[in-house]
């Protein structure tokens, strides 16, 4: 399987960089880790239409955007 829509998220501790991979090519796009920057990651990723994202952090900084992705997220994107 290909897929054409991905994401990968390079988490730290006050940065969250996201390098979207389209049919259009690839963007690449910085945010911080409150809830409000959060909330544009993934409005953001909502935009880019992508169906996959991958993440890569060490330590425990990847939680928060696990956490808020999977549980504030991915529900509201699958009511709508």
């Amino acid at each position: 399987m290909i897929h054409e829509h991905y994401c990968g998220l390079d988490v730290h501790q006050k940065t969250v960089v996201a390098c979207a991979v389209t049919p259009d090519g690839q963007r690449i796009c910085s945010f911080g880790t409150t809830m409000c920057e959060l909330r544009a990651l993934a409005d953001w990723l909502a935009a880019q239409g992508l169906t996959q994202v991958a993440m890569e952090s060490i330590g425990v900084f990847w939680k928060l955007v696990y956490y808020y992705y999977f549980v504030a997220i991915v529900p509201y994107w699958l009511r709508a």
